[in-house]
């Protein structure tokens, strides 16, 4: 293998070429790859809706639900099926393994529902199938307000639907506020009594007059001819006219007993931006294709159809992706450039310019290699590829470091630059491989993290492996080829040379500086290595228990300042679309009176539940932008000024939730209940709310049970109703008169762009609950009043039902008050669920961001002993020794002492996504050090010297590439940890911003457990390199141990042969 750096050098003409091309594709892919602000994670959730107008959440569980579920639980690879339903609509979410294959599931959940379609009412309509995904969240919101008449502005709205949604990089355009076209038929029950017409003749009318008649074609033999008979209603007009009977020798038309109009749909939502009615076009971009340019599309369109609008119209752009994705990515493109600042001034006041220049050199190649092979893959440039990106910084030269160093000796000693470079790549090639092999082992378990988090994060090892492979391709494969080009003697010229022959083969004393103290040291150190042993151990045991008495607790993502946040205000009883309407204006009034805000974006008539986690007596969501981080005091601060300026609307219940970032959303607390005893599931509901109401360290505490409410029950007498010739169907066609209406029939007028529903109703003074005890039914004795076989009463009202798996579910939901930890209080749940003897036949379920803490800490332990297994497999197969194995493990212990310690210090939570993913990536890197001591080592040993004088040499010979290859790791980040940023664009200081807040932990992981490993493992592997040989010559610890064997075994032992 070391061949190829001869053949490289060999043939250094054609790796200029492979050089050039590589910067040139490089090139192509940083400038042609999507970018986005969070990779696009491909949900394994596949949703699906069924509506049926008017159906009862009881009916909608057994009509619609049941067969479903029935035929979707046969389908591969399903976990979960999660139904709700509410009044008119059944919601199905099933769940599968996250490394599920999405066109695969979603064809057979298809296959699925049309085999399902069989078993619903009627009057169903076809089920729609949605997929999640990251890339189906809008890219941009355009809102339409102003003072103008509500059929324009949905005019407006639905025009400029089409033209977005014409874009090829558009997938849709979703325009929310507007409400439905409607032809209102009102009926007059006095004229169409006078008349002596009946409801069925009236229908009929409508429905006979509205139908499109295929007459076929007419074939004289002398040519032919198509035959069409107009019979679709087109216009407002064509209904007045229609005709329903022939009276007194007139035909009355429906215009002599209604009146007809065309309106819009009852409202049941409200939209409203900053304070005025408002539509709102939510657009969301093709999967794959670039956000920026998408955006930029989308505003032209807009900006191009302006002008033609009326005055009065305001445009306003809200939740627009490309601001925080230009900014995401700018911050972190400009804390990759700081790194790269401060790694090249560590490099070259180390080697020197033209040496620092030469191990420069590995950054750009490497980056435009991995970023090559991630826009090949198909992937996106994200902040987890950017922050992955300014980790590797520090990690990609250490190949290029160790390389260039050791050319360094060379030339020192007089060896011309292509002869020094070819044998430092010879020499180095096993030293580099394997350190960049073990550092790729550290993450290559982390591609096997489950869930949704996994999906997450599996951006951050795909980069860095992508980069450590291309900057060990870099370091030994074109730097010898430029090095022995371009590299020149080390200045120092004769002071040098002695510093080089004495760490070779001269006096130890005679090395000058900072490394022949440190030699001096450790040759001192090495004859009785026990005591630095045993110290390093007392200090990592010492340090362990300073953690586990003085930490400040787990968080499963990083809590940082808020950008978005949403109010949510909730209120009980039967209220009116309108009535929730005011309410929410209210709390939305004040929200506009807090400093800080760019856009408050308010929907009323809203539901509980969803992806989002809302109260189940939601009634409005507002939803707030908060102005530029430098245009504004903290979002924390802002926060609390709206709590202070809602918290005491009188009636309402309100609660302002901040977005969080990471996988997992809604409340830090979840516990799921479930049961098919309705009565023991609310029973151990009340018993778990009320405990948890009792806790001080919960705040927000809500429950999934029903709202209390009220409905109406029409029951039907049907013998009663026989006697009359009357059914349940003419009841309910007349009772739908008083509500939204019977539906007759559609038509498509030229100024729509859908079917418009042509509905009968009775006028509004007669639709009231009172009306329903006036109505009359017809039938062959007459118009009978429907008094006579029905009664109405009130009954609760159940406005929801859940079901996971077939069972029914009830949830409690909190979060954790400020101050109090969410992984505390969880516990005391716990404990006080497995003592509180709750009924049994109640399944009790931890759900949210307790399941996906679990999950990935349990992942992250296996994930730490898979590393441990796969950079132990390396070593034994480069060193053939468990003993220099086990050294080189050890610096992964060490370096948690200094994990631990930053964390403390920095007076941090321990993230389990963040810090834990840090603490896994630590182990690939502290370790390089202890193979580079270790090979040198071993070659030492090779040439015949013995323990204590390699070991000794080994420290000399590696304290300045071992040191500088780990200063350059937390150079590169330590403006990350301190959440220091430099826009050197704007000229500009940023500290503690929102961009940097979320890889803070994973930073002070790292560079924490660099700097404590690294000065632990300077003095500690020497020592536990010469342990063996001073366990020989000391024998006492040699004899306790053949002591003891003989004690068990029963027999003599022969003399240990301890490995070097």
């Amino acid at each position: 293998m070391t061949g190829i750096v001869a053949w490289a050098v060999t043939n250094s003409r054609l790796v200029y070429a492979m050089i050039a091309a590589t910067l040139l594709i490089g090139f192509l892919a940083f400038t042609s790859i999507p970018r986005e602000a969070d990779p696009d994670i491909q949900f394994p959730f596949v949703n699906i809706t069924v509506i049926h107008p008017g159906i009862s959440p009881e009916d909608a569980e057994r009509l619609l639900v049941r067969p479903m579920e029935t035929q979707l639980r046969t389908i591969e690879g399903l976990k979960k099926i999660t139904a709700t339903t509410v009044l008119g609509v059944a919601n199905i979410g099933l769940e599968f393994d996250v490394n599920f294959d999405s066109e695969k599931a979603i064809r057979q959940v298809r296959e699925k529902v049309d085999m399902a379609k069989t078993d619903l009412p009627e009057d169903t309509r076809e089920p729609i199938v949605q997929e999640a995904s990251t890339a189906l969240n809008p890219s941009l919101t355009i809102v339409l307000s102003g003072e103008i008449p509500d059929r324009l502005l949905f005019k407006l709205a639905e025009r400029l639907e089409e033209k977005l949604e014409a874009l090829p990089t558009v997938l849709s355009a979703d325009v929310s506020g507007t409400r439905d076209d409607l032809l209102e038929i009102v009926i007059d029950p006095a004229k169409l009594q006078s008349y002596g017409v009946s409801l069925g003749e009236f229908f009929q009318a409508v429905t006979r007059n509205n139908q499109l008649v295929p007459a076929g074609s007419l074939d004289t033999g002398q040519g032919r001819f198509a035959v069409k008979v107009p019979g679709l209603i087109e216009t407002r007009d064509d209904v007045l006219s229609l005709p329903i009977k022939q009276s007194e020798g007139r035909v009355v038309t429906l215009g002599d007993v209604a009146d007809i109009r065309r309106t819009f749909v009852d409202p049941d939502r409200f939209a409203r931006f900053n304070g005025k009615p408002s539509v709102s076009l939510e657009v969301v971009k093709r999967s794959g294709t670039n956000m920026m340019e998408t955006i930029e599309a989308a505003k032209a369109t807009v900006e191009k159809d302006l002008p033609s609008w009326p005055p009065g119209v305001t445009v306003t752009y809200t939740q627009d992706q490309s601001v925080w994705v230009e900014r995401t990515i700018h911050s972190l493109t400009q804390a990759v450039v700081l790194a790269v600042v401060l790694v090249m001034i560590v490099v070259v006041a180390a080697l020197g310019i033209r040496s620092g220049l030469l191990v420069g050199f590995a950054i750009p190649t490497s980056f435009i290699l991995g970023i090559a092979f991630l826009w090949f893959s198909g992937m996106t440039l994200n902040s987890m590829v950017m922050f992955s990106l300014i980790l590797s910084v520090g990690m990609l030269v250490d190949g290029a470091i160790i390389v260039v160093e050791f050319a360094d000796r060379k030339m020192a000693e007089g060896m011309p630059p292509r002869e020094a470079y070819l044998i430092a790549g010879t020499r180095m090639f096993w030293p580099v491989v394997s350190s960049a092999a073990a550092t790729i082992a550290a993450f290559l378990p982390m591609l096997l993290w489950p869930g949704i988090a996994g999906k997450f994060m599996s951006y951050f090892p795909v980069t860095l492996i992508a980069v450590l492979t291309a900057s060990t391709l870099v370091a030994m494969i074109f730097l010898p080829v430029i090095g022995g080009r371009f590299g020149r003697h080390p200045p120092g010229g004769e002071e040098a040379l002695k510093a080089v022959a004495a760490s070779e083969q001269g006096n130890i004393g005679e090395i000058p500086g900072v490394t022949g103290a440190y030699a001096r040291f450790i040759a001192r150190r090495v004859r009785k290595p026990g005591r630095i042993i045993l110290g390093a151990i007392g200090v990592l045991f010492g340090v362990y228990f300073i953690f586990i008495g003085n930490n400040n607790g787990a968080e499963f993502f990083v809590d940082s300042d808020p950008e978005f946040v949403n109010v949510l205000v909730s209120a009980r009883g039967n209220l009116s679309a309108a009535e929730k309407r005011d309410l929410t204006v209210e709390v939305e009034r004040r929200v506009l009176t807090v400093p800080g805000l760019k856009g408050v974006y308010t929907v009323t008539g809203i539901t509980g539940g969803g992806f989002q986690q809302l109260p189940e007596d939601s009634i409005g969501i507002i939803n707030i932008e908060f102005l530029p981080y430098a245009q504004r005091k903290p979002g924390k601060a802002i926060v609390e000024d709206l709590r202070t300026a809602i918290g005491d609307v009188p009636g309402l219940k309100v609660e302002v939730r901040e977005v969080r970032n990471g996988p997992v959303q809604g409340k830090d607390i979840d516990v799921e209940l479930r049961s098919d005893e309705p009565e023991a599931l609310n029973a151990t509901l009340l018993k778990l709310r009320a405990f948890m109401v009792a806790q001080p360290g919960l705040v927000d505490v809500e429950d999934s049970r029903p709202l209390p409410g009220i409905e109406w029950a029409v029951k039907v007498d049907r013998a009663r109703a026989g006697e009359y010739g009357a059914s349940v169907t003419d009841v309910g066609a007349v009772v739908q008169l008083v509500t939204t209406g019977v539906k007759v029939g559609e038509y498509r007028p030229n100024d729509a762009t859908r079917e418009v529903d042509i509905r009968v109703r009775f006028p509004l003074d007669q639709r009231s609950l009172g009306a329903l005890s006036e109505l009359r039914v017809p039938t062959n004795q007459g118009m009978v009043p429907i008094t006579n076989f029905i009664t109405v009463t009130p009954q609760p009202q159940v406005n929801k039902v859940v079901r996971v798996d077939g069972k029914r579910v009830l949830r409690v939901l909190a979060n954790a008050a400020p101050g109090a930890l969410p992984t505390a209080e969880v516990a005391k749940i716990r404990q006080w669920v497995a003592g509180a003897g709750l009924d049994p036949r109640v399944e009790v379920k931890f759900r949210g961001s307790d399941e996906q803490e679990a999950e990935s800490m349990a992942f992250l332990m296996v994930a730490a002993i898979g590393t441990m297994m796969l950079i132990g497999t390396i070593m034994l197969l480069q060193f053939n020794s468990y003993w220099h194995m086990t050294i080189v493990l050890s610096a992964v212990i060490f370096s948690t002492v200094g994990v631990l310690l930053g964390i403390l210090i920095m007076g941090q939570k321990f993230s389990i996504i963040m810090s834990g993913t840090g603490v896994v990536a630590l182990a690939g890197i502290i370790v390089n050090n202890n193979i580079v001591f270790v090979d040198t080592f071993q070659h030492l040993r090779r040439q015949g010297m013995d323990v204590y004088e390699a070991a000794t040499r080994t420290a000399a010979q590696r304290f300045r590439p071992v040191l500088l290859t780990k200063v350059t790791a937390i150079a590169g980040l330590l403006p990350m940890m301190l959440a220091f940023e430099v826009d050197f664009a704007k000229q500009a200081v940023h500290i503690g911003g929102p961009d940097a807040a979320p890889w803070v932990p994973m930073a002070t992981a790292i560079v924490w457990g660099l700097l404590f490993a690294s000065l632990l493992t300077l003095m500690v592997t020497p020592c536990m390199l010469a342990l063996p040989q001073a366990m020989r010559e000391h024998g006492r610890l040699v004899r306790l141990l053949r002591w003891a064997k003989a004690r068990v075994f029963g027999a003599k032992t022969g003399h240990p042969s301890p490995a070097e």
